[in-house]
């Protein structure tokens, strides 16, 4: 200790006696007399402002570096993270080129997962992390060359529509908005409650779907995410009116693809509400008033038992995680062969919902930090019917990522079935 006691005070007397026997006298003898005006300004003042100028200059090349720091641009392709650069800000991007998506062409990167803002910059605009979504567009075909026709035989089959509803005399109906009302409505007539989910739901009764024609076009409503169905391709908005919150997801009918897309959305509104085909068809459809069509169509959707308790919402998000298949065609990825992807467990009174996903892309407000839940770091925590209906939305979304689709028919767990306490399930991928 006394050694560097030693050693410091040698340093300082050596810089005093530096100070006083070359600088000061060189200062005093050259300076001065080159310049007189300095002559009442002292050397330690000048040596302490050039000290603080070199401060200066330091502090700024600091927060010029860190404003240069390199950020990363993320970018997604339908909710998964498709690739990430680094970029510096008011720096050029490098763009990866977008992935093929069959049937659609793509069109720009956009900063919102709604698809609706564009990034028009080929510059890093902000100081931090920048998201992109992939946006595209559905190609349309390039029309048909029209042949002669063909006759007919004089009495032909009603041919049996897609969704269970025969069409009398098709090609012999005017098409407008009373065919597609007309169509829309018997396909919804065509579905019904899955068996494993007669008994048990989270509301007594609920609409799923409304439409109405109003200045020759139909407005069609259902009870799905306008964003999620986005993603998944469809041309629909969210409608933010008040009188149809229970059903955002507006779809407008103006002509035959209008059409085929709308009994698809159909589709996807009664899977998501567990319903099926019911197999019945309609050997006559009585066209529709347009005094019935201004009045409107509600699709209601009725549970003989509401879900009330912790063990309810387990039974029925089991049921709906178990009715999930793999979609034709889709292929698994080598790095999600066997992923845990979701678990599902019963704490105290909250029921723990864990998933596969960013729960900052997804708006999730809680995350679990557990190192055994590394790879399904999404929590929504559900003690009320809105919170089962949440974590049921957000389910979806995460089959239908990991090339699932939901087959209500085939849920093999009885909703009766009871559970233990702090019981709970996992789904993982098979290969």
């Amino acid at each position: 200790m006394e050694q560097i006691k030693q050693f410091f005070a040698n340093l300082v007397d050596q810089a005093v006696s530096l100070y006083q026997n070359t600088l000061v006298p060189f200062y005093e003898g050259t300076i001065v007399t080159a310049v007189p005006f300095l002559a009442s300004v002292e050397l330690w003042w000048i040596l302490a402002g050039i000290g603080g100028l070199i401060l200066l200059l330091i502090l700024i090349s600091a927060f010029t570096a860190k404003g240069r720091k390199k950020r990363k641009v993320n970018f997604y392709y339908q909710g998964g993270l498709y690739k990430t650069v680094k970029a510096k800000y008011k720096k050029p991007i490098k763009f990866p080129e977008a992935p093929e998506k069959e049937g659609y062409k793509f069109v720009c990167w956009c900063v919102d997962r709604t698809l609706k803002t564009p990034y028009e910059k080929a510059v890093l605009d902000r100081k931090k992390n920048l998201n992109l979504h992939a946006r595209y567009e559905k190609v349309v075909p390039a029309p048909v060359v029209p042949v002669a026709p063909v006759v007919a035989p004089a009495v032909a089959p009603a041919p049996v529509h897609e969704y269970g509803s025969v069409i009398e005399n098709q090609d012999l109906q005017p098409i407008g908005p009373a065919y597609y009302y007309d169509e829309i409505r018997y396909a919804m007539l065509g579905y019904e409650r899955a068996p494993q989910f007669k008994k048990l739901g989270v509301l007594r009764k609920q609409i799923i779907a409304e439409m109405f024609e109003k200045d020759g076009v139909v407005n069609l409503y259902l009870k799905l995410d306008p964003e999620y169905m986005q993603e998944k391709g469809y041309k629909v908005e969210r409608y933010e009116e008040e009188m149809f919150s229970i059903v955002p997801c507006k779809k407008l009918v103006n002509s035959k693809e209008d059409l085929e897309e709308a009994l698809k959305l159909v589709k996807e509104t009664m899977t998501v509400n567990n319903m099926v085909k019911s197999g019945v068809t309609f050997a006559q459809k009585p066209a529709s008033t347009k005094e019935a069509r201004e009045s409107g169509f509600a699709f209601f959707v009725k549970n003989e038992t509401v879900a009330t308790s912790i063990e309810d919402y387990y039974r029925l998000l089991r049921a709906v995680v178990l009715s999930y298949q793999k979609r034709e065609n889709a292929k698994t990825q080598e790095s999600d062969k066997n992923k845990m992807i979701l678990k599902i467990y019963k704490k105290g009174e909250t029921l723990n919902v864990y998933l596969a996903l960013d729960a900052v892309e997804e708006g999730l407000t809680d995350v679990s930090f557990d190192r055994s839940f590394a790879d399904t770091p999404a929590l929504i925590e559900v003690k009320t019917a809105d919170d089962c209906v949440k974590a049921n939305e957000f389910i979806d979304k995460l089959m239908f990522r990991y090339g699932m689709e939901r087959k209500p028919e085939k849920a093999t767990v009885s909703l009766d079935d009871a559970i233990e306490k702090n019981c709970g399930f996992g789904y993982r991928i098979k290969n």
